[in-house]
């Protein structure tokens, strides 16, 4: 695959791409389950957005999500993993938390294995903004104001980008059954913190290897624990202009 230049990551797929165009999948016909016992069976526990799991919220599940993602080369990222090969237990980036990521765009299968008495996280779908020092950043051309906070410069950009972006059609179920009725209600908006992003999703123009950068997310994700046994799990989102598209589907094994 060609080395791409991204500046700006949903969570659930890459989305913003400099001096080039990339097809975008669109999505398959799917319809909405409600939320019913068959759900009850599978997830045997959902975690509100302001509780934790393992001494995790969702904030600090999010923010080693995205450091994992972009931390390697666009090809050996996790939202790569043609397999799920990159997901196991053992290359997670959290004790006890197994997430499920997404992709960089269409449709995707996996299968994993999730050990006992471990939760899960799908990061359904979301957005991610980064930025350098100027010190830090040759390549920059934003002219943000000298002694301008990066975090309210990246605060504003994610609003608005959010509104003309809008996340829509957002979708995870367990064996063909709703987790919860309305995902809008788990929505993530991070503190900033810090990012080490791989020169890949970066300007190829400068070398930004070592450098730190002040990021800001928001994101749609759902935290859960599942009944031992197989099961299917799929998840997908979109834009509101239907210029981006990502699905998942997780084939997963969960040990007694």
């Amino acid at each position: 695959m060609k080395k791409i230049t991204i500046t700006l990551f949903m969570l659930s797929m890459i989305v913003a791409i400099s001096c080039q165009q990339s097809e975008i999948a669109q999505p398959k016909s799917k319809s909405k389950n409600a939320r019913n016992s068959a759900t009850s069976l599978a997830v045997t526990e959902v975690i509100p957005l302001n509780g934790s799991a393992n001494g995790y919220t969702y904030y600090d599940i999010e923010i080693a999500f995205v450091n994992w993602i972009l931390g390697p080369s666009f090809n050996d990222s996790p939202l790569s993993d043609p397999d799920g090969s990159r997901h196991v237990a053992g290359l997670q980036p959290l004790n006890g938390i197994m997430i499920l990521g997404s992709n960089f765009g269409g449709e995707s299968t996996r299968s994993v294995t999730i050990p006992a008495d471990t939760y899960v996280y799908l990061p359904v779908f979301g957005y991610v903004f980064w930025k350098y020092s100027p010190a830090d950043d040759p390549c920059d051309h934003s002219k943000m104001p000298v002694g301008h906070p990066l975090y309210n410069f990246l605060g504003a950009r994610l609003k608005s980008f959010e509104n003309n972006q809008k996340s829509q059609d957002l979708i995870a179920k367990v064996d063909g059954v709703d987790i919860v009725p309305d995902l809008t209600q788990y929505k993530v908006v991070s503190s900033p913190f810090y990012l080490i992003a791989n020169n890949d999703f970066n300007n190829p123009a400068c070398d930004y290897t070592g450098k730190i950068a002040t990021a800001k997310n928001m994101g749609y994700g759902v935290l859960i624990k599942l009944s031992p046994g197989p099961h299917t799990i799929v998840f997908s989102g979109i834009t509101n202009n239907n210029q981006f598209y990502s699905g998942v589907t997780w084939n997963v094994n969960v040990e007694e």
